[in-house]
């Protein structure tokens, strides 16, 4: 049943996915540029707990429809999605970078800064460039080595 219908519920969550996304956008293109690191975070932090619950929910598909099509897992999808379609929107990574160029100079000059939201954006970037592409291909790290690694070496 699940081989029949199995495209149709695998698009079907990749849609949704990126529809449920929109209002995060058009909120993250709203926030003051000062708030961007927590509230990406905050995001971030949800989104993967959804990730989570929908790779259990989804689970048979995963192991069975999703190899035998060479598809990106659900949780590949999802990250996928998000990075795309949140992260690398260019107002919303524009803003990030900034900040986090910002914070980090700030923080190198002598002035207190929340050091655990500059990781955790950090490592939200480094968790979305090391995703696997279908058939288990390394993607490349695109989004932490060139969105953010190169402009703070330069600004170094």
């Amino acid at each position: 049943m699940l081989h029949k219908h199995g495209d149709l519920l695998y698009q079907g969550v990749k849609q949704t996915t990126i529809e449920l996304f929109q209002p995060m956008v058009e909120r993250l293109q709203k926030c003051p540029d000062e708030d961007i690191l927590k509230r990406m975070n905050e995001l971030w932090k949800q989104v993967k707990l959804c990730i989570i619950m929908i790779k259990d929910i989804l689970m048979y598909m995963d192991r069975n429809y999703v190899p035998k099509m060479k598809l990106p897992s659900m949780d590949q999808l999802q990250t996928s999605q998000f990075k795309h379609h949140v992260v690398l929107q260019p107002q919303i990574r524009n803003k990030l970078i900034s900040m986090l160029l910002s914070q980090i100079d700030s923080e190198r000059n002598g002035h207190m800064v929340e050091v655990s939201q500059l990781r955790q954006a950090i490592q939200m970037l480094v968790e979305l460039s090391s995703g696997m592409a279908a058939g288990g291909v390394v993607q490349n790290k695109r989004l932490y080595e060139v969105e953010f690694e190169k402009p703070f070496i330069a600004e170094t």
